[in-house]
């Protein structure tokens, strides 16, 4: 695998992550952050940008189960 494919794939699980928080369904945002956040280096801005995901996701359902 090249270098470019690889990033290429992390690009989608991490848009994957952000559509499904765009559309409610914030276990799926978060099962896919946490996917992306596996492929990337710790600290860089799209793992960070996946940690984001993440957080908005887990307050989400919070609120969705109203805790």
């Amino acid at each position: 695998m090249r270098h470019g494919d690889a990033r290429a794939g992390e690009g989608v699980g991490a848009a994957r992550s952000r559509f499904a928080l765009l559309q409610g369904r914030f276990n799926e945002a978060k099962v896919q952050a946490d996917r992306a956040m596996q492929n990337l280096k710790n600290g860089t801005p799209p793992w960070q940008r996946a940690s984001d995901v993440k957080e908005q996701a887990e307050r989400g359902a919070k609120e969705q189960r109203g805790e």
